[in-house]
């Protein structure tokens, strides 16, 4: 299978070059346009996001090595989650390239959270598939830099903080 120039032009930005192009597709191919001859990144997104966790969390552990589980795990929870990777999406300017279908580009999944979010873990799961886990963390690296620089104040997210205050 033969990538068009816009395939290549998503591999240049991502910094990889897939040996199979048809994960790429898959990878990028939104569950409105999937069909008996194209399938969706759901199971790709699926792999990736358990790909994404450990890639996290060995980044925390190797980073931060005098914190414990307890200070580490709310740190992982806000880089693993669906916001984070649609960030990373919009980071590297991603969203043009997902295949979505008429109606869900017309209802706004191009710039919906949870689509980013879902291509990403799906393109995750793609490179970790065609290339392995260090191709896998070099683009986790590249697009959570700008999540990586910021270290915010409070790694504890909303509903934690509301559960300590009630107590």
């Amino acid at each position: 299978m033969k990538l068009s120039k816009e395939m290549r032009a998503f591999e240049e930005r991502i910094g990889y070059r897939f040996t199979r192009p048809d994960l790429l597709i898959r990878a990028l191919t939104h569950a409105s346009v999937s069909s008996p001859n194209r399938q969706d990144n759901q199971r790709l997104e699926f792999l990736g996001d358990r790909v994404l966790n450990l890639v996290i969390a060995e980044r925390l552990m190797e980073r931060r090595k005098m914190e414990s589980e307890g200070e580490l795990a709310p740190r992982l929870n806000r880089l693993v989650k669906k916001g984070a990777c649609a960030d990373a999406v919009r980071h590297l300017e991603l969203q043009e390239f997902i295949l979505l279908s008429d109606g869900e580009e017309a209802a706004g999944g191009r710039k919906r959270e949870s689509t980013l979010g879902d291509a990403c873990e799906a393109i995750i799961g793609a490179i970790f598939k065609d290339g392995g886990l260090s191709p896998a963390r070099k683009f986790i690296e590249k697009a959570w830099a700008p999540q990586f620089a910021s270290t915010p104040a409070e790694t504890k997210d909303p509903k934690t903080l509301l559960q300590e205050w009630a107590q």
